[in-house]
């Protein structure tokens, strides 16, 4: 019964074998299919309807292939390539995500629908769609419509480049070895442009630098209102804390500028004068670092009534007397020439004697004026009393000669009488 049992087995499996071999083939035909032959083909009919434009024909070809959601993680462990025109045997080299087509965009999609959760979308684009358009690289915000960040194809190397932690963020503008925060190279004055478009008005401003100076230019005038040379003089200018100006002030040892405006007269600046104004193409005023000043026009003091307080007469008899005593000499400053000589008081001498002035080293030009004018006055009112004398005198020398004139016409007329 056994034996019998297996023979008719047997026979059944021969009969069967046949139709079981051409299902077996017909299933390992369409696997081929779907691993090898579909691929290719659909490869070839994007290569032979390659119209940038034809979606209706990219609709076709996609349309047979459905869908595939993976409610899952995804790995895959070797490169992936991702659009159109991605091949079957396509060659990844060292790229392990490719993004292969003639319209390359990344889109960020966030679906936060709570109020208190960020949902902005972003956009990595590439390049234009439209014939003739530009080759870039760009981030966009895509719900605001922006593009805050724009790599244009061709851009210079190190167009824009991060520099490791250095211990201070560093930013190379065309160099890959920023030595500052913000750090511009360039071959021909690299500057930095500041443009105001709108708001009160349309107006730009360069900052830059070159072999021949560093200067800030008005674009809208091509003109240099202010330039620094190259290897001009340490502290050639400081503006301190409290707003005063420093020129040519040491400072290597913290002093500060003593006032609004404060010229030191450096060792640096080889020149003597510290101050010259120009006017009509002359020297109109010039002050050295002697002290010398040159002024060609006048000089004019504050002198109003309204300025001053604490007015007193003084003995104009008294100080002419005491500037008669005052000693007045020749001399000259010990830093000029033996030539050039100077007449008045010393200053100790002038203080001594009328008390004037804010220290016993400097003489004031109105002090020395007020005394050369309180001494005419003193001097005008002694020729006034002298000339009052004289008239006096002459006055009496007057009557004296009519009463002699009178006397002796009288001695006539008594002769006169005697003889007859």
């Amino acid at each position: 019964m056994i034996f019998f049992a297996a023979s008719i087995d047997a026979q059944i499996n021969d009969q069967l074998q046949p139709e079981v071999n051409e299902l077996n083939d017909g299933r390992n035909a369409e696997a081929t299919m779907l691993e090898v032959v579909s691929p290719v083909v659909i490869e070839e009919l994007i290569t032979e309807s390659a119209d940038d434009s034809d979606d209706q024909n990219r609709a076709i070809i996609e349309e047979p292939l459905p869908s595939q959601v993976i409610a899952d993680d995804l790995m895959v462990q070797g490169s992936l390539c991702v659009g159109f025109d991605c091949a079957a045997t396509e060659s990844f080299g060292s790229d392990t995500v490719r993004i292969k087509e003639n319209n390359l965009r990344i889109h960020f999609d966030d679906t936060s629908s709570s109020a208190s959760f960020p949902n902005n979308d972003w956009r990595i684009t590439v390049n234009d769609q439209t014939n003739g358009g530009n080759n870039y690289f760009s981030i966009n915000d895509a719900t605001g419509g922006l593009v805050p960040l724009y790599l244009a194809a061709g851009a210079f190397n190190n167009s824009l480049y991060v520099a490791a932690a250095t211990g201070s963020p560093r930013v190379g503008v065309g160099t890959s070895n920023p030595n500052v925060a913000l750090h511009v190279f360039g071959d021909n004055s690299p500057a930095l442009r500041l443009q105001q478009q709108g708001g009160f008005g349309n107006y730009s401003w360069d900052v830059a630098g070159n072999e021949t100076n560093f200067f800030v230019r008005d674009v809208n005038t091509n003109t240099l209102p202010f330039r620094i040379r190259p290897n001009s003089a340490a502290n050639t200018l400081m503006v301190a804390s409290d707003g005063r100006v420093g020129v040519g002030i040491n400072t290597a040892a913290g002093a500060q500028p003593q006032a609004v405006l404060h010229v030191g007269g450096s060792a640096a600046i080889t020149s003597n004068q510290l101050l010259r104004i120009d006017g009509a193409g002359t020297t109109i005023l010039s002050l050295n670092d002697s002290g010398d000043m040159v002024l060609e026009g006048t000089l004019s003091q504050l002198s109003s009534q309204q300025a001053k307080e604490h007015f007193a007469v003084i003995d104009r008899r008294a100080l002419l007397n005491t500037l008669a005593a005052l000693d007045i000499f020749t001399w000259k400053y010990k830093h000029q020439d033996a030539s050039e000589r100077h007449l008045g008081p010393t200053a100790e001498g002038f203080y001594a004697a009328f008390g004037l002035g804010s220290d016993p080293q400097h003489i004031a030009v109105s002090d020395v004026a007020g005394v050369a004018l309180a001494a005419s006055q003193a001097l005008a009112q002694r020729l006034i009393d002298k000339e009052q004398q004289i008239d006096a005198l002459e006055t009496r020398m007057q009557a004296m000669e009519n009463m002699m004139q009178s006397l002796m016409l009288q001695a006539q007329n008594a002769q006169v009488v005697v003889n007859q």
